[in-house]
C-alpha cells in the first residue's frame, strides 16, 4: 500500500509539473510605448488656501515647444467649484519662453474635484495641444486636504488680527464714551 502511494504520488507530481511550467504568467514589456508628441511643457501648481474667502491659486506655467502667435488657455473644473483665470484668454508664446498663468479657484462644496488646464496653439493649417490636471480635495467645511502649514498659520493671523481690531475699536469707544459724557455732563448740569 505504501508503495502505490509512493508511486501515484511521483506520477502525479510529474504529471503536474508541466501546468505548472505553463502557467506562468506573461510579462508585458513596459519598455515599448506609443509617442507622445508634445506641443507645450505644462506644469500646474497650487498655492496653500487662503483663509480669506478659502480660495486656492492654481499657477500654470507653460514653456512652448514652438512658436504660437495665437495660444488659447482653458481652465476646466467641476461646476462644484469656481475657477476664475487671471490672464488673457489668447495669448502669443515664443519657443523655449516659460509663462506663468494663474487662475483662482473657490469651492462651492466639499469633495474630490479634478482641476485642468489646456493650451492650445491655433494655427492656419492645424491646432496642437496640451493638457495638463491636478486633483483637489475639500472637505465639509470647503477646506483643502491635507491642510497645509501655511493655510493654518494664516487661519490664526486673521483670528489674532480681528481681536486686535475689536480690541482697539472697543478702546477708542471706551475713549469716546469717556468724553461724550464729560460734554453732556457739563450740557446737562444746570448754571448756577
Amino acid at each position: 500500500m505504501k508503495k502505490k502511494l509512493k508511486v501515484l504520488l511521483v506520477l502525479g507530481t510529474f504529471l503536474l509539473l508541466p501546468f505548472y511550467a505553463f502557467a506562468q504568467e506573461k510579462v508585458l514589456d513596459t519598455e515599448k510605448t506609443l509617442p507622445v508628441t508634445r506641443y507645450f511643457d505644462l506644469k500646474l501648481e497650487h498655492s496653500p488656501q487662503s483663509p480669506f474667502g478659502k480660495t486656492v491659486t492654481f499657477t500654470l506655467y507653460v514653456t512652448p515647444l514652438i512658436d504660437t502667435p495665437k495660444t488659447e488657455i482653458l481652465w476646466s473644473s467641476s461646476e462644484a467649484l469656481t475657477l476664475t483665470p487671471k490672464h488673457n484668454r489668447f495669448i502669443a508664446m515664443e519657443k523655449g519662453k516659460t509663462y506663468t498663468l494663474k487662475g483662482t479657484l473657490k469651492p462651492k462644496s466639499g469633495g474630490i474635484f479634478n482641476v485642468g488646464a489646456s493650451v492650445i496653439s491655433w494655427q492656419h493649417d492645424t491646432n496642437y495641444t496640451n493638457s495638463v490636471n491636478e486633483t483637489v480635495n475639500f472637505d465639509r467645511d470647503l477646506i483643502l486636504q491635507p491642510v497645509s502649514v501655511e493655510y493654518t498659520t494664516s487661519l490664526v493671523l486673521m483670528y489674532i488680527g480681528i481681536l486686535l481690531i475689536i480690541g482697539v475699536g472697543i478702546f477708542f469707544i471706551i475713549k469716546l464714551a469717556k468724553k461724550g459724557s464729560e460734554k453732556a455732563k457739563k450740557w446737562l448740569t444746570p448754571p448756577t
